[in-house]
């Protein structure tokens, strides 16, 4: 999908209109969505859930391979100035880390192990100006709860230089709350939500997506690409 020159100028159009573009897909479409972010750089693009590793289907039990090719499209997507990232969303069951599947829930401790590298390479990537942390909630609930989420975050509070730790939590760089149709101010907070976006009516464009609203109030268009979890 990212290569249709259609669905380009529906990207494009959204830059041209104001909003941002978010979308969720798997490490191993992170090449395609470089050239899909180089196509239109009128546009900022919010790259969600760090482009999700994936660690089930043909990539179970290969966590060091797919860690590998995993940052190898960060450090391309480093090189296109309008993509942003949103760091969490790494406890889904597609994710391969299992913890749905165990007797007990994994402690913050477990969390934040297994997340440290994805969490640290990124922001020394792309540096916390273009980096925003999220929860993720409800999504996550199937392998953590919101308590340990929140502490393994914590955690990485102190192994994170402080100046970039609060940058990342407390102001999301400029692009993620862009929202010039609904002219609201964003909140100085930690953006932390767990709200349940809002539907609004959608600008026609050449999309297949929904755009919505949702705290910390601003506009955004998800793609879902890649459904089935398969090489290509």
């Amino acid at each position: 999908m990212f290569e249709r020159e259609d669905f380009r100028r529906g990207v494009a159009l959204l830059g041209d209109l104001g909003y941002t573009y978010d979308s969720w897909h798997y490490h191993f479409q992170n090449d395609a969505f470089a050239e899909l972010a180089e196509a239109v750089p009128g546009t900022t693009i919010v790259l969600d859930h760090f482009g999700t590793p994936c660690g089930v289907g043909d990539y179970a039990g290969k966590a060091d391979e797919v860690f590998a090719q995993w940052q190898a499209g960060i450090k391309r997507l480093v090189g296109c100035p309008n993509v942003v990232v949103k760091i969490g969303g790494l406890a889904m069951p597609v994710n391969g880390f299992g913890w749905g599947e165990n007797e007990r829930p994994p402690s913050s401790d477990e969390v934040a192990a297994a997340h440290h590298d994805y969490y640290l390479r990124t922001i020394d990537a792309f540096g916390p100006e273009r980096c925003m942390f999220e929860s993720n909630f409800p999504v996550d609930k199937l392998s953590l709860s919101y308590n340990v989420y929140w502490n393994a975050m914590k955690k990485f509070r102190y192994v994170i230089p402080m100046r970039s730790s609060m940058r990342c939590f407390t102001r999301p760089p400029r692009g993620f709350i862009d929202c010039p149709k609904a002219n609201i101010e964003a909140p100085q907070r930690i953006f932390f939500s767990q709200s349940r976006p809002k539907t609004i009516s959608a600008t026609p464009l050449l999309l297949l997506s929904l755009i919505h609203i949702s705290e910390p109030t601003r506009l955004l268009s998800s793609a879902y690409a890649g459904v089935g979890v398969k090489k290509k």
